[in-house]
Parts: C-alpha cells; structure tokens; sequence
C-alpha cells in the first residue's frame, strides 16, 4: 500500500479543538482529511467552476452527497466557521513509489478561487510547493510528504496526533 494523504493547510493563527486532527508545522496548521480518491478527485472538478468563498465552498461540500467520514465533516463544519480565507486544499497518493492523479490542488486567497491551470507549467516546479509558497506556509509540501511517520495516511496522522496528546499530558 502506498502512501495516501490529503490535507487542508493554511497559515492563519487559529485555536483549533482538541478533537481536531491537526499539526502545527513551522508557520502553518496542516489539517489531514479522511476523504477516498473518488471524492477528493471531485471536490477538485467542483472547484474549477466554482466562484465560491471558502464557507461556501465547504458548504457545497458538506450538502452536496459527498461520502464524508465523520472526521471530515467535522472538520468542514469548524472550518466554515472559523473565518478562513487563504487555504490549500491537498491530495497525494502513490502506488508503488508512482504517484496517481488524483486530481488538482484547491487554492483559496483572500477568499477566492484561484486559478491553478497557470501555475501547473511555471518552470517545472512542483506545483504543491508553489501553492504552499503562494499562501506564505513555510513549510513545503515535500516535506510534508517525507514525514511519513505523520503524513502517510489519516490513520497515521490520527496516531500520531493522538501519541503528541497522551505525550503532552
């Protein structure tokens, strides 16, 4: 099996719930998302025509028959809520050290949609990096993926998110 991550990351300064899965990474909170490839491959069409704000956009997905777990939807709900307006909307998955199209990153600046179809051919840059550099995240999406121990699946990110509480305390 290979690795199978999705992730919300943003660089706002938030004070997130316990019962969040969440990882304070440098100047960023990476939020991993329990969503299969199916559905994160049409949250990624969806947003192409889509001229929603952030609570609007999350809003189409939370009502709009997505397979959501119980994680997600909490997470969906808290972010609607939080004021959000500069996001990254993330999916890696490989097989066989391969990785699989998914589907596109979702970008959210000052509340909007942006465009990624411009940024995918930008001298050959890895086009997660450069949408982690477009929010100001100092942390890059290859590290991100190199830290399998957190981020190779949400049953991962889950554990070890769960292991820095039973450390914490």
């Amino acid at each position: 099996m290979g690795q199978d991550i999705k992730y919300i990351i943003t660089t706002k300064e938030i004070e997130v719930p316990i019962n969040i899965i969440h990882f304070k990474e440098k100047n960023s909170i990476v939020f991993p998302i329990l969503i299969d490839d199916s559905d994160f491959e049409r949250l990624s069409e969806d947003s192409k025509d889509s001229s929603d704000n952030v609570a609007s956009f999350f809003d189409m997905i939370l009502c709009g028959g997505y397979n959501l777990e119980y994680p997600t939807k909490r997470l969906l709900t808290f972010i609607q809520g939080s004021n959000l307006k500069s996001l990254a909307i993330i999916g890696y998955r490989e097989i066989c050290d391969l990785p699989q199209n998914i589907g596109m990153p979702v970008l959210f600046v000052n509340d909007k949609i942006l465009d990624l179809k411009g940024l995918n051919n930008s001298k050959g840059q890895i086009l997660e990096n450069e949408i982690h550099k477009i929010i100001n995240a100092e942390i890059l999406f290859t590290e991100i993926i190199k830290n399998e121990d957190r981020y190779w699946s949400y049953e991962d990110s889950e554990n070890s998110y769960l292991q820095n509480l039973k450390n914490y305390n």
